[in-house]
């Protein structure tokens, strides 16, 4: 299933179930960006998320050597189990 808005065979936009909440949220953030970013939260997450990742960063390092996704996400569940 194609996850964006995209042309029809006649040229008009087909619209998916989530197209037009998505555009709308697009036409808020051009008009006042910094409005929409106070709104939502934008950029700010919480500070017992910023120290787990750190945490997480000074135990293991901050870069894994996968290329893989799946190989990735192995190696991070590794790396978890260990502590």
């Amino acid at each position: 299933m194609n996850r964006t808005c995209d042309q029809g065979q006649e040229g008009r936009l087909r619209a998916h179930v989530w197209c037009m909440p998505k555009k709308l949220v697009v036409i808020e953030q051009l008009r006042d960006y910094e409005r929409w970013k106070k709104r939502h939260g934008y950029g700010k997450r919480s500070i017992v998320v910023e120290s787990a990742i750190s945490s997480f960063k000074r135990t293991f390092g901050g870069h894994i050597t996968s290329v893989r996704w799946e190989n990735k996400v192995n190696e991070l569940l590794m790396k978890a189990s260990v502590s």
